[in-house]
C-alpha cells in the first residue's frame, strides 16, 4: 500500500497536465484552515476536541481525487474537477465554522435548537439517500413508489443514531459514510458487469477482490455525484449540537473566532451539575434511540418486501430493479429472499414417496432398455475415465440472429458429429456466477429451487451427494482443476468437502501459457492428459478453465488471434443508451470475446485429437458456464419486436454442451443427437449413457426429464418444445415442476445449513 501511494505521488509530479492540481489545492486549503483553527482553539472554547474530523472526509476525498486524476483514472474534465473541489471546500469550511451557527441557535434558545435539528436531519436524510444513489442510479427521479421504503429506512437509521448519540451528530456520520462506500462500490460494479450488489455478494467478496485485476477502475463524472452528496450530508450534520438547559454567554473582548460562545465547564464550576437530570436525559435519549432502532430493524425484517410491499426484483436484471426500488430497499428484499423456501405443500414423507415412485419408473422404463443394459455391462468391465471441462463463458452467440454479421459460431465445436448428444444448456447466470453452474452440474440440484442471487458454494455446506464422491466410491481417482486462486468461490473448502482427491490450482501452472485473463485452455488440457498418462486407473477430472473470463475491454488479444466482426446497428453512445442501437464499446467487447472463443475452439480440437489417440477409454463432457454479460444488449436490440418474454430471456441464459467418448459406447448411436438440457441434469445424463450406477435422485430426475427437458431460475422447457415461466400455473407441466421442487428440497434444501 505504501509503495502504491509513493508511486501515485510520483505520477502526480510528472503528470502530463495540471488537472490534478485542482483537487490538490482544495485539499491544501482545507488542511490549512483546519490547522489554523486548531492553533486558535486555546482562545476558542467552542471548538471541541476532534473537531477536525468533520472536514476530514472532504479533504481526503480531494486528495484521493488528485491521485486518481494524476494516474489517468478519471474520465471527466476540468469543469467537473473545479465544481467538485469548490463543493468539497465549501462543505469543509461550513464544518469548520459550525460554531457560528451553533452559537446563533443557542442565542435563540431550545426551540430554535429543535427547529435546527429537524431541518438538519431532513436535509441529512435526503443527502444520505442521494449519496447512496446518485453515482449509479440513472433512473432518478423516475423511481417506483417502493423507493420511499429506502428513504424511510435511512430516516430511521439517522434518527436512531441521533438519539443514541444524545441528540448530537457524534455517531450520525456513520450513515452517510457507509452510504458513500456502498454507492461507490455499486457504481463500479454497474460499470463492470451491469449488475447490482446482492447480499450474497458480500460473502463472495474475496472472490470479487481476486478478479479485480481484470477490470479498469476509471472514475467517471457521475462517480463524483455520490461523494459530493456525502460531503453535503456530513457538513450539515456537523451543525448539530445539544444546547444546555440554562445557557450563559460570554462575549470575548480579544481573540476567539465567534462573537459569542457557550460557557465552558471550567467557567461554570459553581453551577449545580444536576447529575440526576443528566442521567435521566441520557436514559431518555438512549431509550428513544433504541425504540427507533428497533422499529427500523422491524421494518427490514417483519414485512416481506417482495410479497407484501410490492418490491419487484428481476434477478436477471438486478440493476434495473435496484434503480427502480432504491439500493437499500432492493438489498433488504434480496436478503429476505436468501433462505431456501420450503415448497408449498411439502412434507418429507410425500417427497420421499414421490422419489421412490420415480425410481420404480426408471427401473421399469429407462433402466430396462437394451441400450442401458449393454452400457451397464460395458461400464462394469471397463470403467472409462470421465473428463469434464466447464469452459469459462463458452457459448455459441450465433443464436442471437448470427449477430447480424454472418457469425456462425465456434467452427470445430459445431462440427463434432460423433458425440453421444449435444445441444443448448440452460443455465441460471450470465456474465458471472460461474460457481452456480458448477454447483448445478456437480450436485444435480437446480438453482431454480434455491433462488437467484444466492451462491451455494459460499452459503451452504457441500457435504452432499455429488459426482466426485459418487465416482470416488466406484474406484475413481478424482481431480479438480482451476488455474486461479484456490479460495475463489470457496473452492478450496468445497472441493475437499465434495471428496476430490486433488485440487490443481494456479500454483500448479507456474510458467504456463497465458491468454486474455489467465492460463490458456490448452495448458489445463495438458494437465488432464498428464493425469491420464500417469495413472491407468479410472480418473474423474473436473476442469474449470479461466482464459475467457471477463472483462472484454482489455485490448490484450494478440494480433494473430483477433477477429473483426461488424454487427448491424452500431450507433453513437447517446442513441445506444436510449436503446436505439448498439454502442461501439459493446462491439469491441464482442470481438474480444469471440477471439477468446475462437482460441478455445482451436484448443478443444487439439485436445480431442489427443484423446482420440489415447489407448484407454475416455468420456468427455464439455460445456460453458454462461454467456458474457453484454449478450442481452444484442438480444434486446435484435429482437425488439414483441416475442414471448420467457423465450427471449432464455436465449441468453444458456450455453452449449456435448457428451463425447473416444470409444464406441455400447448401445448408443454416437451421431450428435441434439437435445436441450440443463446443467443440473447433465451429470445424470452422462452416467446413464455410459452405464454407470445412478443415485435414486439421479434416476428420479431422468424420469422427470422426459417431460421437463431443461430448467433454470427463470423457466423450463416442456416436452412440447415450449418454454414456460417458472410460476406459470396454466402450464401443462406445472405439477411436474412442483415434483422437481419437492425432489430438490428433499435432496438439498432440507440437508444444508448456512456457514
Amino acid at each position: 500500500m505504501v509503495e502504491q501511494i509513493i508511486e501515485s505521488l510520483k505520477d502526480l509530479l510528472v503528470a502530463p497536465n495540471w488537472y490534478p492540481i485542482v483537487p490538490l489545492v482544495g485539499f491544501i486549503v482545507i488542511a490549512a484552515a483546519s490547522v489554523g483553527s486548531s492553533n486558535s482553539s486555546f482562545s476558542d472554547p467552542d471548538r471541541p476536541s476532534g473537531a477536525a474530523a468533520w472536514p476530514a472526509p472532504a479533504a481526503l476525498s480531494l486528495l484521493a481525487l488528485c491521485v486518481i486524476v494524476a494516474i489517468g483514472h478519471f474520465s471527466g474534465g476540468l469543469f467537473e474537477l473545479v465544481a467538485y473541489t469548490l463543493l468539497a471546500v465549501a462543505c469543509a469550511v461550513l464544518s469548520e465554522n459550525r460554531g457560528l451557527v451553533r452559537a446563533w441557535v443557542a442565542e435563540r434558545g431550545p426551540v430554535a435548537a429543535i427547529v435546527r435539528d429537524v431541518v438538519v436531519i431532513l436535509i441529512a436524510i435526503i443527502a444520505t439517500t442521494l449519496t447512496l444513489e446518485l453515482s449509479w442510479n440513472t433512473k432518478l427521479p423516475a423511481v417506483s413508489p417502493q423507493f420511499l421504503i429506502e428513504v424511510g429506512l435511512i430516516a430511521g437509521i439517522l434518527v436512531c443514531l441521533y438519539f443514541v448519540g444524545q441528540r448530537s451528530a457524534a455517531i450520525m456520520w456513520i450513515a452517510p459514510l457507509l452510504a458513500g462506500i456502498a454507492g461507490t462500490c455499486q457504481y463500479f460494479l454497474a460499470g463492470f458487469k451491469g449488475v447490482a450488489i446482492l447480499p450474497s455478494d458480500l460473502l463472495a467478496m474475496p472472490t470479487a477482490l481476486k478478479v479485480k485485476e481484470g477490470y479498469s477502475f476509471v472514475l467517471g463524472v457521475r462517480g463524483l455525484w455520490g461523494p459530493a452528496a456525502c460531503c453535503v450530508a456530513l457538513a450539515v450534520l456537523s451543525l448539530l449540537g445539544r444546547i444546555p438547559e440554562e445557557p450563559e454567554y460570554v462575549v470575548p473582548t480579544t481573540g476567539g473566532r465567534h462573537s459569542a460562545h457557550l460557557v465552558g465547564a471550567d467557567e461554570a464550576q459553581d453551577r449545580p451539575k444536576g447529575t440526576l437530570r443528566k442521567v435521566l436525559r441520557f436514559a431518555a435519549n438512549l431509550g428513544l434511540g433504541l425504540v427507533v432502532g428497533a422499529a427500523t430493524v422491524s421494518a427490514m425484517v417483519v414485512p416481506n418486501y417482495i410479497h407484501q410491499a410490492g418490491v419487484k426484483l428481476d434477478y436477471g436484471k438486478t440493476l434495473d430493479s435496484y434503480r427502480a426500488n432504491g439500493f437499500l430497499t432492493s438489498f433488504v428484499a434480496a436478503a429476505q429472499d436468501l433462505p431456501i423456501a420450503t415448497p408449498a405443500g411439502y412434507t418429507t414423507y410425500n417427497a420421499a414417496n414421490l422419489q421412490v415412485s420415480l425410481n420404480e419408473r426408471y427401473e421399469a422404463e429407462l433402466g430396462n432398455t437394451e441400450q442401458r443394459t449393454k452400457a451397464v455391462e460395458q461400464f462394469e468391465k471397463e470403467k472409462p475415465s470421465v473428463i469434464v471441462v466447464m469452459n469459462e463463458s463458452f457459448s455459441d452467440l450465433s443464436v442471437i440472429d448470427s449477430l447480424r454479421c454472418g457469425y456462425e459460431g465456434p467452427t470445430y465445436f459445431k462440427s463434432i458429429g460423433n458425440a453421444i448428444t449435444r445441444g443448448n444448456l440452460a443455465v441460471s447466470v450470465i456474465g458471472g456466477g460461474t460457481c452456480n453452474t458448477e454447483f448445478e452440474f456437480l450436485t444435480g440440484n437446480s438453482y431454480a429451487f434455491i433462488g437467484s442471487g444466492k451462491y451455494p458454494y459460499i452459503m451452504y455446506r457441500m457435504r452432499l451427494e455429488n459426482l466426485a464422491d459418487q465416482l470416488s466410491s466406484l474406484g475413481y481417482a478424482t481431480h479438480a482443476i482451476h488455474p486461479n486462486d484456490p479460495t475463489n468461490w470457496n473452492r478450496d473448502v468445497v472441493y475437499d468437502l465434495m471428496g476430490f482427491d486433488e485440487f490443481l490450482d494456479i500454483s500448479a501452472f507456474e510458467g504456463a501459457e497465458q491468454l486474455h485473463m489467465g492460463v490458456t485452455d490448452a495448458a489445463t488440457y495438458d494437465k488432464i492428459l498428464e493425469i491420464l498418462k500417469l495413472d491407468p486407473s479410472p480418473q474423474f477430472v473436473f476442469d474449470v478453465t479461466m482464459q475467457n473470463h471477463g472483462s472484454y475491454n482489455l485490448g490484450n488479444i494478440p494480433e494473430d488471434k483477433q477477429v473483426h466482426y461488424e454487427p448491424e446497428g452500431v450507433v453513437d453512445d447517446e442513441l445506444a443508451r436510449q436503446g436505439q442501437g448498439i454502442a461501439q464499446e459493446d462491439v469491441d467487447a464482442l470481438n474480444e470475446y469471440l477471439a477468446c472463443i475462437q482460441a478455445s475452439d482451436a484448443d478443444l480440437k487439439a485436445f480431442m485429437d489427443q484423446l482420440s489417440k489415447l489407448d484407454r477409454k475416455v468420456v468427455l463432457v464439455f460445456f460453458g458456464d454462461h454467456q458474457p454479460s453484454f449478450s442481452p444488449v444484442f438480444n434486446d436490440f435484435y429482437y425488439a419486436d414483441e416475442e414471448d418474454e420467457v423465450a427471449h430471456k432464455e436465449r441468453v441464459y444458456h450455453s452449449d454442451y456435448f457428451i463425447w467418448a473416444n470409444y464406441d459406447v455400447a448401445g448408443v448411436e454416437q451421431k450428435s443427437a441434439v437435445t436441450t438440457a440443463s446443467a443440473d441434469m447433465l451429470g445424470a445424463m452422462t452416467l446413464h449413457y455410459i452405464g454407470a450406477p445412478l443415485t435414486t435422485y439421479q434416476q428420479a430426475r431422468l424420469v422427470n426429464r422426459q417431460d421437463i427437458q431443461a430448467l433454470n431460475a427463470f423457466g423450463y422447457l416442456g416436452a412440447d418444445g415450449k418454454w414456460y415461466a417458472s410460476d406459470d400455473a396454466a402450464s401443462p407441466y406445472a405439477q411436474l415442476r412442483q415434483d422437481l421442487a419437492y425432489l430438490n428440497y428433499l435432496n438439498f434444501g432440507s440437508k444444508v445449513y448456512a456457514w
